[in-house]
């Protein structure tokens, strides 16, 4: 008899980084799609392993929108529901990356004091722009209060690469 697998929250969570495309069991890439199913506003599609026969089901549902530009007629940059808000633990998990592209590409102090700084010119700004007063206090509340407004994490390290380039420049 086969011993049972238990699916863990991080098998999942590398299998949606992944966007599929292996088995979350064996990781094997020898994955063949099934029947599609649509139910109110889910979608879901049957998916089975042929190196270890494990099965699951892919849910799909509505995550974000695509604005349409009407000059152009295409469609501008995906907005994802999971962009809009962060929880405590996924923002200092971004704060832990930017701090480590301060450490790389600036030559300033501490990569704390650094990215303080640079959130605190990007709350302003955003803030100004919104026509609000904002109190946000550390890191984490920054990057929570400037996911919440549209500013994305590789807009952040555009701010860090620019201020290496400065550097290099002065240098």
């Amino acid at each position: 008899m086969a011993k049972h697998f238990k699916l863990t929250p991080e098998a999942v969570r590398q299998y949606l980084r992944d966007d599929g495309g292996h088995c979350p069991k064996c990781e094997s890439d020898q994955i063949e799609a099934g029947a599609t199913t649509t139910f109110d506003d889910v979608y879901t599609k049957d998916v089975v392993c042929n190196h270890c026969k494990y099965e699951w089901r892919e849910v799909y549902g509505l995550r974000g929108i695509d604005p349409k530009d009407h000059k152009t007629g295409g469609y501008g940059e995906t907005v994802w529901e999971d962009d809009l808000d962060l929880d405590e633990q996924t923002a200092g998990q971004m704060a832990d990356r930017l701090r480590n592209t301060i450490r790389i590409l600036t030559k300033k102090g501490p990569a704390d004091d650094v990215l303080t700084e640079i959130l605190d010119e990007m709350v302003y700004d955003v803030a100004s722009k919104a026509g609000s007063n904002v109190n946000n206090e550390g890191t984490i509340d920054q990057i929570q209060y400037l996911v919440q407004h549209g500013v994305t994490e590789s807009e952040i390290e555009d701010a860090i690469r620019q201020l290496g380039e400065e550097e290099d420049n002065e240098g």
